[in-house]
Formats: structure tokens, C-alpha cells, sequence
């Protein structure tokens, strides 16, 4: 009997729950939002009290919403500074309170960093970004001729090079239609379920 099989596309995870988002706020979050609510209800109490007959109450609120995001930043900023003074873990934390946050986001971009913006198409190993690029391209059966000129090295040992054909299609003779009407069975005389492979190159 066949099995069906479902096919994941790299790259992407399942969409997070309701219960794994409330499980995975910690209570810090919790004492943050309650104190950000204490404080901006106290503000309205004792401050905007007298604008809320003046302005009505949907303006009101929305200025209370307005407060809420001050307040909500400021409160956060002095519980982090506070964490930060308190802890015994890391001496450099506690002597650059709130600020190494900045670094600790930096450290966790830098790949993504160094992949889009500094590191060019050749430098990435073991298959660099227009390796990758020709593989996903030919994996979907979408074009992927590259135009003349390459940033590749073609005197460097080790280098392959692939070269073009003329026509590529014994059908129609024409080369934008390269992988278009290819497809291998694999499995077929095996006695297992046959897989078909409607591209030449596939990402597994």
C-alpha cells in the first residue's frame, strides 16, 4: 500500500500556537505590562482626569493608549537596568546595564548581517550564494541560465564550469524551456513507491 507523503518546504516551521505563546511569556513580561498598566491607570486618574469631560471618553482613551507606550518604554528600561545591576551572572552586564542588550542583538544579526549586506556571492562555503541561487532556481523548474560575464574565477583550480548547449530542447528547439518537460521516475521496478522527479535538480 502507498504511503502519501507530505512535503516540507526548507526554511519554514510550523506557525506558533495560542498555548505555546502563552507559555512561552515569562513573568517578567507579566510584572512589566502590570506595572506599565498601574502607572498609566494612575496617570489618567490623577492627571487627565479633567480632560475626560472635555474631550470624551474615546479621545481619552486613545490619549491613555498614547501614555501606555511611554510609559510602557520607560518602565521597561528601568526594570532591565535594574535586572541587569541585580544579577551575578555576567560582571560585564552588571558594569553596562540596559546598553549590552545592543550588543547581544548584534551578536544574534550578525550572520544575517554578514549573509545580505557584507559577505559577497563567492565567499559563503560550502556552497556560496549563486551556487544556492542556481539550485533553488532549478529545483522550481524556473529559469536558470545566468547572462554572460562571472564572478567566479575560471583559472582557480578546482573551479567547474558547466557549459551551455545550443539547444537544449529536442521538442521545440528552444532553450527557456530547459527542465520543462523532463521527468525520471525513481523506484519503479524496486517494488517500493516510485517517486517522480519532474526537475533535474531537487532540494531534499
Amino acid at each position: 500500500m502507498a504511503i502519501e507523503r507530505k512535503s516540507h518546504q526548507a526554511g519554514f516551521s510550523k506557525p506558533p500556537t495560542f498555548k505555546g505563546i502563552i507559555q512561552s511569556i515569562s513573568p517578567s513580561i507579566i510584572g512589566w505590562l502590570v506595572i506599565s498598566s498601574i502607572l498609566t491607570a494612575a496617570y489618567g486618574y490623577f492627571v487627565q482626569d479633567n480632560s475626560f469631560k472635555e474631550v470624551g471618553v474615546f479621545q481619552w482613551m486613545l490619549i491613555l493608549v498614547e501614555e501606555f507606550l511611554i510609559i510602557g518604554i520607560v518602565t521597561g528600561l528601568v526594570m532591565l537596568y535594574i535586572h541587569d545591576k541585580r544579577q551575578t551572572e555576567s560582571p560585564i552586564q552588571r558594569l553596562f546595564p540596559v546598553v549590552i542588550w545592543g550588543r547581544k542583538i548584534l551578536v544574534q544579526m550578525g550572520p544575517l548581517l554578514r549573509q545580505y549586506l557584507f559577505l559577497n556571492d563567492t565567499e559563503e562555503t560550502p556552497y556560496n550564494r549563486i551556487t544556492r541561487n542556481w539550485v533553488y532556481e532549478s529545483s522550481r523548474g524556473t529559469r536558470n541560465t545566468i547572462g554572460f560575464g562571472s564572478q567566479l574565477d575560471m583559472d582557480k583550480v578546482g573551479t567547474t564550469i558547466i557549459m551551455p548547449a545550443t539547444f537544449t530542447n529536442v521538442k521545440s528547439k528552444n532553450g527557456e524551456d530547459v527542465g520543462h518537460s523532463y521527468k525520471k521516475v525513481i523506484g519503479e521496478h524496486t517494488g517500493v513507491e516510485p517517486v517522480t522527479l519532474n526537475h533535474f535538480v531537487h532540494i531534499s
